[in-house]
């Protein structure tokens, strides 16, 4: 009986351990990526490697730690393939071998004629990278050839690294030293942390550790495994040896607005926990009171939502809330707040955005805020006329004719005043300064701000930050924009494509952009650094492209038509200006065949027409002309054709003028429409705890407060179908009730907040409050992640045209839950 216990024993003994070894080590899943507990390795799951979004990367304990891991090539006239995005390398087909536990992803760098397949495994332990070549390397023609990989330098700032003789600290910034270590058979990171030390051993190469934060700053530390000078080998290999915790869990994030709830609003905040947890516990709703002591309000077990995306969230209702005041949540220890619970807490939500983030994203113009200066009056020599049949930066482009009365290369004069950087990177892109100014324009008309604290004087090229100039603000910044973009149809004839610059450090440089360009107008006749009567040979002007492209012609429409409007008895002058291009374009368009010609941030029509029929809703507004009542009418058998997501673009600017045009058949057609948007959405908003609609990819917080400014109109319209809650869950969810963290996406708006931003000054690790940024990326195949990292821009990046749709929402919150009411 007891040799029978003992076999028993040992028996359970034997399957515990072969469990757990199973279950701790690294294995390859379906899907082609390996995995265990506290790791993740993909292979090219994602392919974004010019972002440090694809490739090779790795997750360890929570954290994406390495990233862009691919093949690169110099050639020996310094060319480089597999650094950038560029097509020069073709992917092949990404293949799973479950039996032989191997990812297998072929690649030709087409201007070599090279091919390689990437081949990936594991031992359990580690990760094998092998390259096979088709051939060995040409070294005449080739100078280096190597698989690289990088460290973000965020995870690893001030831990050691060692290898080849060498041991040191990694720097917080790039100080000079480009390499780290030259040459070593084995380099160990972070040795003394047992969450973050990775260990690196190569196969028929030389293995180096490099900052390559100088040459792009996007770049972080890079391990390189080069093949040696002069080898032959068709084959070499990088092995990688995590430290993972097989204990590691995920720490709760508890999600909740970090500016607060009107009281009479549904107040939901998240709990995000590790799929697998187990006794999920109550969490507490604390009160400050008048005697600033921390009170508690309720303890209630938050409710299963789901799992979704390696993680279970949960819903915690504190609706019944209504005192005003300052609260928190608990969950365990963790607590977050302040918020507020106040029927203001939105009255002042929205002012950072305008006060701040749009001022110091003005071009041409210098920006103070008493002792600070935001940057100096930049590109005053805007701009020359692109060549023709060129590609230039950021997906902007030039076609076979300039389409203009200028030459190639010869000075567009006076387009050197109004627009907003774009972003981070210095541009002026009509399509997104039109959506900008366009969004602006329809909450000034809707909610009539009166906010005065800036100060615009044209004639010094100056931006005084909260000094009143008796002006109102949303109207100075709309004339802003839509004063560059009439300069620019002046001159072109038409909405051009946008102005950028020519010149690679340009377009990536960060801080002030006041000395970007010598503000001299270029003159090809003068010395490199003559200087002569405003004129210089500095060839550093900026350029602007511009094709006509019939999408951004009609959407320009929209803005100048809503800008009539709006300016009528405030400047005469620029009203009836803003009604003569409108109509002016209009008349060209619908007497010219339709342009899709794509360049950077231009909206393209599609065949049902969306942008055309916003465009003649917004004239018809306007002018009440019957023109663009019949032409509305015209398109019913089209709408009724419409797909949802069609419809979606510019469905609400035929919601906002059915009661003008009053006829029954179009107001049919709407509400028709409107129930397969509402039946369409709801798809959406059940697949996410948060009650929106969003992707999770760049620009996603973008398009969520987007679809919420539209959204209002149909709340306005059909409320039977759609609920206000919409637009509320939609500022909720940007102010902090989000996937992978509790920041609120508004830099400086609210207690936590997004403040390592990519913007302007991202090299100093710093933002400008009232940005939106783009949110939280979803690392196919399931890991949702924010980093809070200046250098991210698919996740960081403040972009204008989602700002001035945040001031639209806050601003119909605020109105929905106050003066509405």
């Amino acid at each position: 009986m007891n040799r029978l216990r003992l076999v028993l024993l040992n028996l359970i003994s034997i399957s515990l351990i072969f469990s757990i070894t199973i279950h701790s080590q690294i294995n390859l899943e379906p899907d082609g990526y390996f995995k265990t507990l506290g790791f993740r390795f993909l292979v090219y799951q994602n392919t974004y490697i010019g972002g440090r979004l694809g490739g090779l990367e790795m997750v360890l304990q929570g954290k994406r730690v390495l990233d862009a891991g691919n093949v690169v090539c110099i050639t020996a006239d310094g060319k480089k393939y597999g650094y950038y995005d560029d097509g020069t390398d073709k992917r092949g087909e990404r293949t799973v071998d479950q039996n032989d536990g191997k990812v297998s992803y072929p690649v030709e760098l087409l201007p070599l004629k090279l091919k390689y397949v990437m081949n990936v495994i594991s031992d359990g332990k580690s990760i094998d990278v092998r390259i096979d070549l088709d051939q060995p390397i040409d070294w005449k023609k080739i100078k280096e050839f190597a698989f690289r990989i990088e460290i973000y330098p965020e995870e690893y700032e001030y831990k050691t690294f060692n290898g080849g003789g060498i041991s040191d600290y990694f720097y917080e910034q790039h100080m000079g030293r480009r390499v780290l270590i030259p040459e070593a058979k084995k380099i160990v990171i972070a040795p003394e942390d047992p969450q973050r030390k990775i260990t690196f051993e190569g196969k028929n190469v030389v293995l180096s550790l490099r900052d390559e934060r100088r040459d792009l700053n996007v770049s972080g530390y890079m391990l390189f495994a080069s093949l040696k000078k002069g080898s032959t080998e068709k084959s070499f290999s990088l092995k990688i040896t995590p430290s993972i915790d097989h204990d590691w869990t995920k720490e709760p994030v508890i999600q909740v607005s970090q500016v607060g709830y009107h009281p009479d609003q549904k107040k939901i905040a998240f709990l995000e926990v590790q799929q697998g947890t187990k006794n999920i516990q109550e969490m507490e709703l604390l009160y400050l009171n008048e005697n600033s002591k921390l009170e508690s309000v309720a303890k209630l077990k938050p409710n299963k939502w789901g799992d979704l995306y390696q993680n279970t969230y949960y819903t915690y209702d504190f609706s019944f809330a209504k005192n005003s005041g300052q609260y928190f949540l608990k969950y365990q220890d963790q607590k977050v707040g302040p918020f507020e619970i106040s029927p203001t807490v939105y009255e002042s939500a929205w002012q950072p955005t305008l006060d701040i983030y749009f001022p110091t994203q003005m071009c041409h113009v210098k920006v103070k805020d008493f002792l600070r200066l935001w940057h100096g009056a930049c590109h005053l020599d805007d701009a020359l006329q692109a060549k023709v049949d060129h590609k230039g930066k950021d997906g902007y482009a030039q076609g076979v004719k300039t389409q203009t009365k200028f030459k190639p290369l010869e000075h567009i004069p006076d387009v050197n005043w109004g627009g907003w950087h774009d972003a981070a990177d210095f541009d002026l892109p009509s399509g997104s300064i039109a959506q900008t100014a366009f969004w602006m324009a329809l909450a000034q008309e809707e909610f009539q701000t009166t906010r005065d604290v800036t100060t615009v004087l044209r004639d010094e090229r100056l931006v005084n930050l909260f000094e009143p100039d008796g002006k109102n603000d949303m109207l100075q910044q709309i004339a802003f924009g839509t004063k560059w973009m009439l300069s620019m149809i002046k001159q072109v004839g038409h909405v051009p494509g946008g102005v950028i610059t020519h010149i690679g450090p340009d377009y990536g440089s960060s801080g002030d952009p006041g000395g970007i360009t010598d503000g001299l107008i270029y003159d090809a006749k003068l010395g490199k650094t003559e200087q002569r009567n405003g004129y210089s040979g500095k060839f550093d002007d900026r350029w602007v492209y511009t094709d006509r492209n019939t999408g951004g012609q009609y959407q320009f429409v929209q803005l100048a038509a809503i800008s009539s409007r709006l300016f009528k008895n405030i400047d005469d002058s620029l009203s009836a200006e803003c009604l003569r291009a409108a109509e002016q374009i209009w008349d060209f368009e619908q007497s010219n065949e339709p342009v899709n010609f794509s360049s950077a941030y231009n909206p393209q029509e599609n065949k049902y027409h969306s942008l055309e029929m916003a465009a003649a809703a917004e004239l018809f507004i306007t002018t009440g002309e019957q023109k663009y009542r019949e032409k509305l009418l015209s398109f019913i058998p089209t709408i009724k054709e419409m797909p949802v997501g069609k419809f979606n673009w510019t469905g609400f600017n035929l919601v906002r003028v059915k009661d003008k045009v009053n006829d029954a058949a179009f107001s049919e057609v709407l509400f028709e429409k409107a129930k397969e948007v509402r039946a369409d959405l709801q798809e959406k908003l059940d697949g996410t705890p948060y009650n929106i609609s969003v992707r999770l990819s760049w620009g996603g917080n973008w398009s969520v407060l987007k679809t919420a400014a539209k959204l209002f109109y149909f709340v306005e319209a059909y409320p039977d179908l759609f609920d206000p809650e919409l637009i509320y869950s939609t500022v909720n969810y940007i102010l902090g009730a989000h996937f992978a963290s509790n920041h609120s996406f508004v830099s400086g708006v609210g207690s936590k907040s997004a403040t390592v931003i990519y913007g302007f000054n991202r090299a100093d690790k710093s933002y400008q409050p009232g940005g939106v940024i783009s949110g939280v990326t979803l690392i196919k195949p399931d890991f949702v992640e924010y980093r809070g990292r200046a250098w991210d821009w698919y996740q960081t990046e403040h972009v204008i045209s989602g700002s001035s749709a945040y001031i639209f929402d806050v601003l119909a919150t605020d109105y929905l839950l106050n003066k509405k009411r």
